[in-house]
């Protein structure tokens, strides 16, 4: 009985490790639902409104930035990646409020490459969610700890909201 019990302990522990895997996968979507299961403190995660399920991330007067999605660089430069598209569904309930979607690398030494794309560009209507774009080239970076980084950023406090991220690495 000990035996088999080993034998199935050594089984799912495989499996596991092999789901779980270390690398990154090609595309990367985020609806903010399963996040808040995981991070129930996030005060960027709302569910006051939400392009798909219940939650969305925002930003506001006291939340210049949204919930962040980063991710190590040299991980993603490994798998030979050079270019990343991001897509979010926006939506803004003032038509002053200044949104922007964000994608930058940072390494230690400073900011390395940086593409902010402005929710005007793409909504034209307050209180209807929008699908905006922002495409970055990836640097050579040489500094160990370099991050990617993929958010939300209001310029003039006023409350705007992100949901349903879709990362694409080629």
């Amino acid at each position: 009985m000990i035996k088999l019990q080993f034998v199935l302990l050594v089984a799912i522990a495989i499996l596991l490790s092999a789901c779980s895997g270390s690398g990154y996968e090609n595309k990367i979507n985020q609806n903010f639902d399963n996040i808040n299961d995981w991070y129930k403190e996030v005060p960027t995660l709302t569910n006051e409104q939400a392009h798909s399920g219940k939650i969305s991330t925002f930003m506001d007067s006291t939340h210049e930035f949204s919930s962040t999605y980063e991710v190590n660089y040299e991980e993603i430069k490994k798998k030979g990646f050079t270019h990343v598209k991001v897509s979010a569904w926006g939506m803004v309930p003032d038509v002053n409020a200044k949104a922007n979607l964000v994608i930058s690398v940072n390494s230690p030494e400073g900011n390395r490459a940086y593409s902010a794309i402005a929710y005007s560009k793409y909504i034209f209507k307050i209180n209807e969610w929008t699908e905006i774009t922002n495409e970055l080239e990836l640097p050579e970076v040489k500094e160990k700890g370099a991050v990617l980084k993929v958010y939300g950023w209001v310029t003039n406090k006023q409350k705007s909201y992100m949901d349903d991220v879709t990362i694409e690495f080629n």
